[in-house]
C-alpha cells in the first residue's frame, strides 16, 4: 500500500542509478506515489555521464534546480568515421554528485533496500500500476547485443597526442590498433576539467560483447601508436 492509502503504488522503479532515480523523482514531482527499490540506493554513480548541452532538460537547469549539473563542456567535439567531420555543438559531461543532489526523491517515494530478480519482477504488478525496471541492461540473463567500454583517465598534457589538437573525439573509427578480432568499436577522449581528459574505447553493440579485457588492450595499441606514452 502506498503512502497515500490507495491499494497500489502509481508507479515502482527497480533501480536507483541515473536513469531510476531521474524516473522517480520527476513522478514524485507530478504528483504520482513511487516504489523505488533498490539493494544500495546510495550506491556512487562510477559512469562517466554526458549529453549535449541544448539538451539539458528544463527542469535540470541551475534556475529550476539550484544545482549546477555540468561539469565541464566543450565545443565542437570531432567525429571520424573514418573522415573528420566537426559536430557544432557543445557537448557536457555532468556532476554525477550534482546531479544527485538536482533528482531529490521526497516524500513521494517509498524506498526499499531489497534486491529483485528477474523472476521476482513480474511481482511487483500487485503493488504498482506501472513496473519499470531500470537495472540495465546487463547480467546472466541478457540475450541480446551489450555495450561495452573500457577508459582510463589522463592528464590533459600526457592525452594530448591521442586528440591531435581537437577539442574531443565523440566517436573515432579509425582503425589504428593492433589487432582486427573484435569487430568494430571507437576511440572517445572527452575532457572532464581540472586538467584531466576521459579516453575510452567502446563497443556500441556486440553480440557477443567483448570483454573489457580486450578493449583495454585495443585501446593501449590505438594510444601507443599516437604517440601517449602515459597510458596504463
Amino acid at each position: 500500500m502506498d503512502a497515500t492509502g490507495a491499494a497500489l503504488y502509481d508507479v515502482a522503479v527497480v533501480g536507483l542509478g541515473p536513469a531510476g532515480r531521474a524516473l522517480a523523482s520527476r513522478c514524485a514531482a507530478a504528483g504520482l506515489s513511487v516504489l523505488a527499490i533498490d539493494p544500495k540506493p546510495d550506491a556512487p554513480w562510477r559512469q562517466t555521464l554526458s549529453l549535449w548541452a541544448d539538451q539539458l532538460p528544463p527542469w535540470l537547469s541551475v534556475a529550476s534546480c539550484g544545482v549546477d549539473v555540468l561539469a565541464h563542456s566543450v565545443h565542437a567535439p570531432v567525429h571520424y568515421s573514418p573522415d573528420r567531420a566537426v559536430v557544432d555543438r557543445a557537448y557536457s559531461v555532468l556532476d554525477n554528485d550534482a546531479l544527485r543532489e538536482a533528482l531529490p526523491l521526497g516524500a513521494g517515494v517509498t524506498v526499499e533496500t531489497t534486491a529483485v530478480d528477474d523472476a521476482a519482477l513480474p511481482a511487483l504488478t500487485a503493488r504498482a500500476h506501472r513496473v519499470v525496471d531500470c537495472r540495465g541492461a546487463g547480467g546472466s540473463a541478457n540475450r541480446g547485443p551489450l555495450q561495452t567500454a573500457y577508459g582510463i583517465v589522463l592528464d590533459a598534457e600526457d592525452a594530448a597526442p591521442a586528440l591531435a589538437g581537437d577539442p574531443a573525439l565523440f566517436m573515432d573509427w579509425r582503425t589504428d590498433h593492433d589487432d582486427d578480432e573484435l569487430g568494430p568499436s571507437f576511440l572517445y577522449a572527452i575532457p572532464l576539467g581540472a586538467g584531466r581528459v576521459l579516453v575510452e574505447e567502446t563497443c556500441l553493440a556486440g553480440l557477443p560483447a567483448p570483454d573489457p579485457v580486450d578493449l583495454a588492450a585495443r585501446l593501449r595499441s590505438r594510444l601507443l601508436r599516437r604517440g601517449v606514452a602515459r597510458s596504463a
